[in-house]
């Protein structure tokens, strides 16, 4: 097999790695297996979101067999319905735009939450987090970023980091969130056909493996990181996997 070939597959073996990892133990992360997927369908980047979409559900799988403590579900129930809206307008914009304009409106819709947060952070705006409209702006700006390109935890990130949780209480609720939010995907993505035959095989041979890896990765970093540095390096995955976004139309 010539390199051509060979290089989606690792793309997509590497993205799953992220993905697995964000699942068990680092959610931040997860952007960089979301910009790696986009590279393993040249000139189809749309149906990257419809080939990840079964590998997450596996991954949230073992995530909540690992986090079912602490589980804040007043704040599932409150999140979810905005989050549902969220997902409709996604689909929606998903099935209008072209693979051109893909990658480059999720990195510009990333990089505004992620500007929003340290905004939030800087001038100190400690009554942001119970502002009524926060959960629900910010449940809806998930659930649209997920359904988009798989992309939902920056939004999701700046609504959880503003709630004073620890770290086991942020991972419970984060994993049985995603978990919920993805089943409701799943008919969606069916639907607009970006789950199909050729992307199920593609899970199958490059996805699932790597997914194994980085779930292993990812709870032993996980139980590695200080809880005084975990959303440190939350915010330090996103940022990363922002600036990834980006560089391709700096060029």
């Amino acid at each position: 097999m010539s390199f051509e070939q060979v290089f989606p597959y690792l793309c997509g073996f590497l993205a799953a790695i992220f993905t697995g990892m964000a699942k068990t133990g680092v959610p931040g992360i997860s952007l960089l297996g979301v910009l790696l997927m986009t590279f393993a369908f040249p000139g189809q980047e749309r149906f990257s979101t419809g080939a990840v979409l079964p590998i997450l559900l596996v991954g949230d799988m073992f995530a909540i067999s690992l986090y079912r403590k602490k589980i804040q579900w007043r704040m599932i129930a409150r999140l979810l319905p905005p989050t549902v809206v969220g997902i409709a307008v996604g689909a929606w914009a998903l099935a209008c735009t072209t693979d051109k304009n893909f990658q480059g409106t999720l990195a510009l819709i990333v990089l505004f939450l992620i500007l929003f947060d340290l905004a939030r952070q800087y001038f100190r705006w400690k009554s942001v987090g119970r502002n009524v409209l926060f959960g629900p702006i910010l449940g809806a700006a998930t659930g649209f970023t997920t359904m988009y390109a798989n992309a939902g935890g920056p939004p999701m990130y700046v609504y959880m980091a503003a709630q004073n949780l620890d770290k086991e209480q942020y991972m419970a609720t984060w994993v049985w969130l995603f978990f919920l939010i993805n089943l409701v995907k799943l008919p969606v993505s069916c639907g607009l056909g970006m789950i199909n035959p050729n992307t199920l095989g593609f899970v199958a041979c490059s996805l699932l493996p790597g997914l194994l890896v980085g779930a292993f990765l990812g709870r032993r970093l996980f139980l590695w990181i200080p809880e005084k540095y975990f959303l440190n390096v939350v915010f330090a995955g996103t940022l990363l996997a922002v600036i990834g976004m980006i560089l391709p139309f700096l060029r």
